[in-house]
């Protein structure tokens, strides 16, 4: 191999081990409100309740145009409902858990 093509592959592993690091922290904190959401949210897709997807949508962007949910906090529910909409059940459920996950404070 030559150097090029070494320098190349070496930049991009560095690349994708940067990016896996700065995705860890894809989500930052929910509003308590923000918070019940979620976890409906990943309920609603661990059952694959498709019934519910409306009405839950609904309810997050009431709630957001009354100003009680940001819009960075709809912006990331809505990205799991439209997964979940499309039938990509467990990139809702893995989008959903990555939420939630991202609440909880550690020492």
């Amino acid at each position: 191999m030559n150097n090029r093509l070494l320098c190349y592959r070496a930049t991009k592993v560095l690349c994708i081990i940067c990016l896996c690091l700065i995705g860890c922290g894809q989500y930052g904190t929910l509003s308590p409100l923000g918070y019940d959401y979620a976890t409906a949210l990943h309920s609603l897709s661990r059952k694959k309740k498709t019934e519910n997807i409306d009405l839950l949508r609904k309810k997050i962007v009431g709630s957001f145009e009354h100003g009680d949910l940001s819009e960075r906090e709809r912006n990331w529910l809505e990205s799991i409902l439209d997964s979940a909409d499309h039938g990509d059940w467990p990139g809702a459920i893995k989008a959903s858990r990555s939420l939630l996950e991202a609440q909880v404070t550690r020492p």
